[in-house]
């Protein structure tokens, strides 16, 4: 199942935003992510993103290979979206 996520990429010398679609059953793992590049500063960020948002690490699952893909929110936003729309079944 694919589901929409905030990416922020590094490109020519700035931060830009992008939505970009995630297949749920690839992602492995999540980790809360400090933006620490030594360029990082205002004229660089997208104008209206607010200095105080969160940003998570996703790991995807490409085959022999894992994708890293920065996100806007934390990861307990992160895993609530990922979670939000699948029914789970409880077993007893």
């Amino acid at each position: 199942m694919l589901t929409s996520f905030i990416q922020i990429k590094y490109t020519e010398g700035k931060y830009a935003l992008r939505e970009i679609y995630l297949n749920t059953e690839h992602i492995v793992a999540m980790t809360s992510h400090i933006l620490d590049s030594p360029v990082l500063n205002e004229r660089n960020m997208p104008h209206n993103l607010d200095d105080r948002i969160s940003f998570t690490k996703v790991f995807v699952n490409i085959g022999s290979e894992s994708l890293e893909v920065i996100v806007i929110g934390t990861p307990d936003v992160i895993e609530r979206r990922l979670f939000s729309s699948k029914k789970r079944l409880l077993r007893g």
